[in-house]
């Protein structure tokens, strides 16, 4: 569970990520008690693969609300490819 922060107030409130072993997922509104807080540019960033949630979190852009919650978002969010894009700007 998450609960994002967002000045613009897209991505603002509590959000459930689910998925399975077969990778399929799914991101609901829960009211449910979030396992970390964040804002919408650390979720961004994690959306792209850009940043673990541990550095995040070592920088003071994650908090963790429930123990054992930055590990368990780190295995969910971590992928193996880095951010790419094939247009120069």
């Amino acid at each position: 569970m998450l609960q994002v922060t967002d000045p613009e107030r897209y991505a603002e409130g509590r959000w459930a990520l689910e998925a399975g072993a077969d990778g399929v997922g799914r991101c609901t509104p829960t009211e449910d008690e979030p396992d970390l807080a964040l804002g919408a540019g650390a979720l961004a960033s994690l959306y792209l693969g850009g940043e673990t949630v541990p550095r995040l979190a070592a920088a003071a852009l994650v908090t963790e609300l429930r123990p054992g919650g930055i590990a368990a978002a780190d295995l969910l969010l971590r992928t193996p490819f880095a951010p790419w894009n094939p247009d120069l700007f």
